[in-house]
């Protein structure tokens, strides 16, 4: 019963209820699909009208999960720099779009390839974004010599108090260690082994 551009519409809408209900690449290949078809003016207003197709399949891309779909997002974002309408939001996004794949790669052991990787995102983030980042980077090369760039982070992101208490431990620091593994569990850091190391803390010190 729809009628002219009222199926992309709705295909456009269920694209987005998937990717919000954590379904990313079911919601990229829809929305790929509506950038093939074009005529999103016909659905979309404002920015969105000329970009909001590319920028939605990108997100999609970035939220997949997996370092190729991530590493093509980065490349889309990348596209979109400079449209009018849509602002810093894109360079957010491609700073945390390269976060991630240096994440990725880290995880995978690709050490160089995730340094070049938060390069990428240094270039384009701010606030938040560019804290982590600094965060991210020391940790790829975590040792004592890290120490004064994890503190001077003062627990902003709370993820850096893990790599923190770490540090100390390193130091043979472990009331000072206990603390920053506390508070970051206070601030909800869900990391494996966390609860585990303050644990063993509170056994062996009596904290």
């Amino acid at each position: 019963m729809l009628k002219a551009s009222e199926p992309a519409a709705f295909e456009f809408s269920y694209a987005l209820a998937l990717l919000d209900s954590g379904r990313a690449p079911e919601a990229a290949r829809l929305f790929r699909g509506l950038v093939a078809r074009g005529n999103q003016t016909s659905y979309l207003r404002g920015a969105y009208a000329r970009f909001g197709i590319q920028l939605f399949a990108a997100y999609a891309g970035y939220r997949n999960g997996s370092l190729a779909a991530r590493q093509q997002a980065a490349a889309e974002f990348a596209k979109l720099l400079g449209e009018p309408g849509l602002g810093d939001k894109v360079k957010e996004l491609l700073a945390a779009c390269w976060e991630a794949i240096a994440i990725d790669q880290w995880r995978s052991g690709q050490l160089a390839a995730a340094t070049r990787s938060l390069t990428s995102a240094e270039k384009y983030a701010t606030g938040d974004i560019k804290r982590r980042v600094a965060m991210d980077r020391a940790a790829l090369s975590l040792g004592k010599t890290n120490l004064g760039a994890m503190e001077s982070l003062g627990g902003n992101p709370p993820e850096s108090l893990v790599n923190l208490g770490i540090l100390y431990d390193q130091l043979g620091r472990p009331r000072e260690a206990f603390d920053a593994w506390s508070k970051a569990r206070a601030r909800g850091v869900q990391v494996r082994d966390l609860q585990r190391w303050i644990d063993a803390k509170k056994r062996i010190y009596g904290f």
